[in-house]
C-alpha cells in the first residue's frame, strides 16, 4: 500500500485562480492526492499517515519550470560551457541543482539544453530513484547541433535530428534496468526512493 501523507491546516492554492482557502487539509497517497477538505472534515485518514503541519504556511501544486539548465553553472561563455567542460563536471553540477529546485517548489521542469548531452541520463537517474529531483522533459545538446546543423543541413539529403527524443525511442538505460531489478529484490526495495520504471519496457 502507497505511504499516505496528512498536510494539515494550511491555506490551500488549488490552481485554478480561486482565492486561497484558509484551514484547509490534504490527504496523499503515494503520488495521488486522495481527499481534500476544510481541516478537521477528512475522513478514513490512515492511522500511520505522515502528518504535516502547515499552519501558516501555503499549500499548493508543484511549480512547472518550462525553460531551466541543470547541468550549467557560471561559466564565462557558450565555448567554455560546451567545448571545454568535462561531462562528469557538469553531472556533479546537475546534482547540486536539482536539490534546489524541489526546495524551491518545482516538481516539474524543461531542459532545451545540456552540457554533453548528458540530458537524458540525468532524468533516468531521477526517475529510477537514485537521486531526487522534479520530474524531466529534456533536450539533448541543442548548441552543438544548432551550429553544425547550419552546415550538415545544406548536404542533399539532410534532414535536422530531433532535438528532444522521444521516450519510447530513447535507449533503456543501464540504471533503469537496474532498478527495475530492485523492484523484485526484498533486500533493496527498502534502499529505494521510488522505482518507476516498467520492467518490460
Amino acid at each position: 500500500m502507497a505511504a499516505s501523507i496528512h498536510i494539515r491546516n494550511g491555506a490551500l492554492i488549488d490552481g485554478t485562480g480561486s482565492t486561497p482557502r484558509p484551514a484547509h487539509d490534504v490527504l496523499l497517497a503515494g503520488d495521488s492526492i486522495v481527499a481534500v477538505g476544510p481541516t478537521g472534515t477528512l475522513a478514513d485518514v490512515p492511522a500511520d499517515a505522515t502528518v504535516i503541519d502547515a499552519s501558516g504556511a501555503t499549500i499548493m501544486p508543484g511549480l512547472i519550470d518550462a525553460h531551466c539548465h541543470v547541468t550549467f553553472d557560471d561559466v564565462q561563455s557558450n565555448d567554455e560551457l560546451f567545448f571545454h567542460r568535462p561531462a562528469a563536471t557538469a553531472a556533479m553540477l546537475t546534482l547540486f541543482n536539482l536539490p534546489k529546485l524541489l526546495r524551491a517548489g518545482v516538481t516539474s521542469m524543461f531542459d532545451p539544453d545540456t552540457v554533453a548531452g548528458v540530458g537524458p541520463e540525468v532524468r533516468d537517474v531521477v526517475e529510477s530513484g537514485a537521486f531526487a529531483g522534479p520530474r524531466i522533459a529534456t533536450g539533448v545538446q541543442a548548441w552543438r547541433w544548432i551550429m553544425s546543423s547550419r552546415f550538415a543541413s545544406s548536404a542533399p539529403g539532410a534532414s535536422p535530428a530531433p532535438v528532444i527524443p522521444s521516450r519510447e525511442t530513447t535507449y533503456r538505460n543501464p540504471l533503469v534496468a537496474a532498478a527495475s531489478w530492485a523492484t523484485r529484490s526484498s533486500s533493496l526495495v527498502g534502499a529505494t526512493r521510488r522505482i518507476s520504471p516498467n520492467p518490460s519496457a
